[in-house]
């Protein structure tokens, strides 16, 4: 009998549905929730891989920051992914178990432990026997992989289960628990200070007792991973060479533990997989472009020709350290200038993503009379200065949005552009009851002239003027070569950019743009707080009005919609596609067959958007 499940939501991605469901787990004793990515076109039963996902996350992580779903379409697997904890309260106080969902997969003992927390049973029994009744998975052709806590309990999954997982691989997974001295602490608290039982859930112990088919391991961890003395491993590795079980430990160059890193390698390990789970997988990956910046130490054990382990561990390292001196500084696109000129930037964050850096910076805006964040990602080995591409969110983002949910890294690395994302408006308080404005970030990226409104919300001025300002001034970038994209008010704002600044950008696209909130009355509602009611002035801001007044070179523009987005009528694409055909101005317009308004549509178009912009930003596009 099939257990009842609720789906929570389901969106299109990369030709495929990204679904999550709700039910009531007997094993947990408990409501759970898990993603299942199910690509299109799957000829018979498919093979399914199981994503287990580290503290501090839930379902929802992995399927929104790694972008996997463009490997599972491609190599047509069904994946799941549960969340990591079962959400209940035991009213114990700071307790840091329920707070950051440290499960560790294992099933625990202890009271009051062991009435919920039995997610080794969960993953390993239940949630199989759930997708085998709902979905038409291959039970014989399943594998499994996971992310520290979660590569912890890929690892003893498929070392408890002789056979079960055809291959299992795991990002900077915790191996050694029982001696790391802070996770001793969690494990204690499942089953108390009996060493033997909690060497029975240790990666580490379990392989040194290990009888059973091939494992077919894959681990990458980074060489900059900031838990790397809690994971352990080198233990593991040790642990691999005494037993003869051969691995493929791969230790990057300047990666840290978290979601860029994941990203970067997820490729990969869905390559690694599909030798074991899928019969075609000889067609190879989509773009190998990660042969680019794949840096750092390979450590592994090899199988001989004869199919027998190897009782030899191979330890290499690959360098690609940047130069010093003046070239430092070009690798990283940044640029010397006077103090008197330059503005002072402090970095907030730096991480590792493909073939470059992921930066966030902050600084006082003069234009905006605030303090204003942005996001910039610089591909290493720039031998010039590079072409530019701003990227503009939508309500409700920051200038953490698009750099975590998109992807986009993949494929600036790639062209060699860097990208610039600015938060979405100033993050100031002005007081105003129920100010849907403050609580959406609604700039519409224009420059208000109503009070209270004006003295912060001077948005285009930014993005147009002192942003690109501070960009040069920092930064090692061609200021002929530049670009700019946007997502739903963001797009809104590319094109009235593009518009307003004849011949300044080099092409322009847009993910569902606002194309005309004069004729939207919910838009028409915000732009009268900033204009009031002078039709007039809002059709300045509003792309399909300056379209049809647009003197001025080749747009070059790119937008897609998707078909099923929920705020089409708001958008008002038509409008701006006749009027773009009115003026005899070509764009590009493309509307995606049940594609939504959200983060997955974006990811699955990115790739198009960032070769538009390519073969006019780039010479070798």
């Amino acid at each position: 009998m099939k257990q009842q499940l609720e789906l929570v939501s389901d969106n299109r991605c990369f030709d495929g549905q990204q679904k999550v469901y709700a039910h009531d787990s007997a094993v947990l004793n408990f409501r759970m929730k898990f993603a299942i990515y199910i690509p299109d076109n799957l000829e018979g039963p498919a093979p399914v891989l199981y994503h287990l996902s580290g503290m501090s996350c839930s379902e929802q992580t992995f399927i929104q920051k790694t972008g996997y779903q463009r490997w599972a379409s491609h190599y047509g697997i069904i994946v799941v992914s549960p969340d990591v904890c079962p959400r209940v309260t035991y009213g114990v106080e700071k307790n840091e178990i329920e707070a950051k969902g440290l499960s560790f997969y294992v099933n625990a003992v202890k009271k009051p432990w062991n009435k919920n927390y039995q997610m080794y049973s969960y993953v390993n029994e239940e949630l199989p026997s759930i997708i085998q009744e709902n979905f038409n998975i291959n039970k014989d052709r399943q594998s499994i992989m996971g992310h520290s806590m979660g590569g912890h309990g890929a690892l003893i999954s498929a070392l408890k289960n002789p056979g079960k997982y055809r291959s299992v691989s795991a990002f900077a997974p915790v191996c050694n628990p029982s001696k790391s001295p802070d996770i001793q602490i969690i494990f204690k608290c499942y089953f108390g200070d009996d060493e033997k039982a909690i060497e029975e859930w240790d990666a580490t112990c379990l392989v040194t007792k290990y009888k059973g088919p091939e494992l077919n391991i894959l681990i990458h961890q980074g060489n900059d991973d900031q838990y790397k003395e809690q994971l352990k491993l080198q233990n593991f590795a040790s642990a691999c060479e005494k037993a003869g079980i051969a691995v493929s430990i791969n230790v990057e160059d300047r990666f840290d533990h978290g979601f860029y890193f994941i990203s970067s390698f997820i490729e990969q390990h869905f390559h690694h997989h599909s030798k074991f789970l899928c019969d075609s997988y000889m067609r190879g990956p989509l773009f190998y472009i990660n042969s680019m910046f794949w840096c750092g130490y390979r450590l592994s054990t090899v199988c001989s020709s004869s199919g027998l382990p190897a009782h030899a561990v191979k330890f290499e390292q690959r360098h690609t350290r940047l130069h010093q001196g003046k070239h430092f500084r070009r690798f990283y696109g940044s640029r010397q200038c006077s103090d008197n000129k330059k503005q002072q930037l402090d970095l907030l964050s730096d991480n590792r993503s493909f073939g470059g850096q992921q930066k966030v910076y902050e600084h006082d805006s003069v234009v905006l009379n605030c303090r204003m964040r942005f996001s910039v990602y610089i591909p290493e080995n720039l031998e010039r200065p590079a072409p530019i591409l701003y990227y503009l969110s939508g309500m409700l983002c920051s200038e953490q949005s698009f750099i975590q949910k998109s992807g986009f890294q993949r494929w600036a690395s790639h062209y060699r552009i860097i990208v610039v994302s600015p938060d979405i408006c100033p993050r100031v308080t002005y007081g105003v009851e129920k100010s849907e404005i403050e609580a959406k970030g609604l700039s519409y990226y224009v420059n208000a002239i109503k009070k209270p409104w004006n003295k912060n919300y001077q948005m285009y001025s930014y993005v147009n003027e002192e942003l690109p300002s501070i960009i040069q001034e920092n930064f090692n970038i061609d200021k002929a070569r530049q670009s700019i994209m946007g997502h739903s008010m963001g797009g809104h704002g590319a094109l009235i950019s593009a518009l307003k600044n004849p011949g300044k950008f080099r092409s322009v696209s847009a993910f569902a743009p606002v194309c005309n909130p004069s004729q939207s009355p919910d838009e028409r509602h915000l732009l009268n707080c900033y204009f009031g009611d002078d039709s007039k002035t809002i059709e300045e801001w509003d792309s399909t009005c300056l379209i049809t007044k647009y003197k001025g070179p080749e747009l070059n523009i790119l937008i897609h919609q998707g078909k099923n987005d929920q705020y089409e009528i708001d958008l008002k694409l038509e409008n701006f596609a006749n009027a773009c055909k009115k003026a005899g101005i070509a764009a590009s317009i493309n509307l995606e067959e049940g594609y939504d308004h959200g983060f997955y549509f974006i990811s699955s178009f990115m790739e198009q958007h960032f070769h538009h912009h390519s073969k006019f930003l780039c010479d070798s596009f």
